[in-house]
């Protein structure tokens, strides 16, 4: 899933490509251009070549957690103002709270509404569209 041309992109972080192909289906057919990234480590390999729009990431993956990605992002001052949206499994308070304490801009729980996927990035992308 390369962005070779150059045009604005989301990062989509999952480490399943089941996960990342339904995201990425939707995000799509709302006219946005994806890459995605199958860990957190991943996602950083592609931070330190390109700049997104927006970042959606899960949080339970293998090499580094979407946690960590959050801390990586939000401490290097080239990327800590990209939003960050959490989209996870783990929809419990305690883990939504520890994700916007770490400064996610949203926090999405699995299973969402294409919607609501589609909503929440246009309002957090919004000044970058």
């Amino acid at each position: 899933m390369d962005n070779s041309n150059g045009e604005p992109f989301i990062l989509v972080v999952d480490d399943h490509e089941t996960n990342i192909d339904l995201m990425s289906r939707m995000l799509r057919r709302a006219d946005f251009n994806i890459i995605a990234a199958f860990d957190g480590q991943e996602a950083c390999d592609v931070l330190a070549e390109q700049t997104p729009i927006l970042i959606l990431s899960d949080i339970m993956m293998p090499r580094m957690d979407g946690y960590q990605l959050l801390e990586h992002v939000r401490s290097n001052a080239h990327l800590a103002s990209i939003p960050f949206i959490f989209v996870s499994a783990k929809g419990n308070p305690v883990d939504m709270e520890h994700g916007m304490n770490l400064g996610a801009n949203a926090y999405l729980s699995k299973p969402f509404r294409p919607q609501e996927l589609i909503d929440a990035v246009k309002r957090h992308a919004a000044a970058f569209l």
